[in-house]
């Protein structure tokens, strides 16, 4: 493929606008209906390539998926946190915040020294 060529990204712009008609969540997933959507979809798409590692599908699949984590991620920051390995920390801040807590009420979870190298995730 060449995209130096006018005709041939003429040709692949048309294609790919055409996708994101039939696949729109993949320019991204912006509130909750385009998130069920295209969960749907990922569904349907999961069912239809099967345990096919080789089906051409799967890149779909995988643009979809990284759509659809990025929406979780922005909706659901402790999701993103735990990810990364911060998760117990960031959850911990969470409910701390949440019942207004502080870390001198909660003498089990270890020393403040412990707390403040474990905590380098701020809750939202």
């Amino acid at each position: 493929m060449n995209l130096q060529n006018p005709k041939t990204l003429a040709e692949l712009t048309q294609c790919f606008s055409r996708l994101l008609e039939i696949a729109p969540c993949l320019e991204g997933i912006n509130n909750e209906e385009e998130y069920q959507q295209a969960l749907a979809n990922t569904e349907a798409l999961l069912i239809a390539i099967g345990d096919n590692p080789d089906d051409p599908r799967n890149h779909l699949l995988n643009m979809m998926t990284h759509q659809v984590d990025a929406y979780e991620y922005r909706m659901h920051p402790i999701l993103s946190q735990w990810d990364q390995g911060d998760g117990v920390t960031a959850l911990l801040k969470i409910l701390m915040r949440q019942h207004s807590l502080k870390q001198s009420d909660l003498p089990e979870i270890g020393s403040r020294v412990w707390f403040q190298k474990s905590s380098t995730v701020s809750a939202p």
